[in-house]
């Protein structure tokens, strides 16, 4: 005999508790809301810009030019092995991908605010959606960059199967930095600032305009404690077959994209418990 005091269809929400991770099987269960809030942002993003594909390739491809000629106008030897056009741009559309990502992901849950008080969702496809809206201004930042390739001759060699694995690392990376910003972003917005603040600084710390080599064997060890600098390094690698892909920057990048990636969801999972007081 069912109990009246039972709704069969009734579902209670409770925030997790700190014994609880990430329920995988719900995040699948979710899937299509994760592709439709992507799409979503996509859709924001170009559609309401008539000129939303010239905005994304306007700051790679000017920044490419005016560091192209200080640099012959300088000489300066940069001490990449590849024309400087190709290395330069090659770097800031993956930098530009890192930090759209990352801000956006840090942003996601003011952003998504409105809808996670009316529906109910895993609210970690917030950032998620946030960082994959991202792979199609990528894409299209990369039609310049075979361009480029094109001109100078270079050709990607065998290495090019694992740009796929270097591209996930990147987002893993922006996932954990995303999701922990957008928690501590909960405590105080200060928190904000301080991620603009590292990440303007970040592209003059990591190898986007210049090469490592250019810098003392010293300082080429603390510069790659920087988990953007492996990253970096690998997309080139896997882009131009003059590059031989450097194994330990690289694989310190990926443990340390991992690390943070777990630290990143449980800082956001303990501030879930409260962040919709916050909103």
């Amino acid at each position: 005999m069912p109990s009246f005091h039972q709704n069969p269809y009734e579902v209670v929400i409770k925030p997790p508790t700190s014994s609880q991770f990430v329920d995988v099987k719900e995040l699948i269960r979710f899937r299509g809301l994760l592709r439709s809030m992507s799409s979503r942002q996509v859709r924001a993003e170009f559609g309401d810009l008539h000129l939303g594909i010239f905005w994304v390739l306007a700051r790679p491809l000017l920044m490419t030019v005016i560091f192209v000629f200080f640099r012959r106008v300088s000489n300066a030897n940069i001490g990449a092995s590849v024309p400087y056009a190709a290395y330069l741009y090659s770097g800031l559309i993956l930098w530009f991908f890192f930090t759209e990502s990352v801000s956006r992901a840090a942003a996601s849950i003011s952003t998504d605010g409105a809808l996670m008080q009316k529906v109910y969702f895993p609210r970690l496809l917030s950032p998620l959606s946030s960082i994959l809206a991202q792979l199609s201004g990528l894409a299209i930042a990369s039609i310049p960059l075979f361009l480029i390739m094109g001109y100078y001759g270079l050709v990607p060699g065998w290495n090019l199967m694992l740009l796929p694995v270097v591209l996930l690392q990147t987002m893993l990376l922006a996932f954990g930095t995303g999701c922990l910003f957008a928690a501590l972003a909960t405590l105080s917005r200060d928190w904000e600032r301080l991620l603009s603040l590292l990440l303007y600084i970040g592209l003059f710390v990591s190898p986007v305009i210049f090469a490592p080599d250019m810098l003392p064997k010293a300082a080429q060890s603390i510069h790659m404690l920087n988990p953007m600098s492996g990253a970096l390094l690998g997309f080139r690698a896997t882009l131009f077959s003059d590059y031989v892909l450097p194994a330990n920057e690289w694989f310190y990048s990926l443990l340390f994209s991992g690390v943070l990636g777990l630290v990143g969801v449980y800082a956001f999972q303990r501030a879930e418990r409260t962040f919709m007081d916050r909103i």
